[in-house]
């Protein structure tokens, strides 16, 4: 699977995110998935940054995170349940450690 066109790519600026995010957050079941939400919305960009900062395809980053590209497409397009072993993998793939903490 090769790069994508600019056609094929529709990202939302950040600032558009967060005032959805801000609109949503008003309901207290709401509240609790949109933090959620948003923090892997920041992990899935902190991921796009180095992507592209290393210039790096999705079949690239797929190998260097010792995973299948299909894994990596299907996270890095919002589709739930990304288990924490495959974050910390996508992490060593950039170059990067996934740290976790409660707060």
């Amino acid at each position: 699977m090769g790069k994508l066109t600019k056609e094929q790519v529709t990202l939302a600026k950040k600032e558009d995110v967060e005032d959805i995010f801000n609109r949503i957050g008003q309901r207290k079941k709401a509240q609790e998935v949109l933090a959620q939400e948003r923090i892997m919305y920041e992990l899935l960009e902190s991921f796009h940054r180095e992507i592209s900062k290393q210039h790096l395809t999705n079949y690239a980053f797929a190998k260097r995170s010792g995973l299948k590209t299909q894994v990596i497409d299907r996270i890095i397009s919002g589709a739930d349940n990304a288990e924490v072993k495959t974050l910390i993998k996508m992490a060593a793939g950039v170059g990067k450690k996934l740290i976790l903490k409660l707060a």
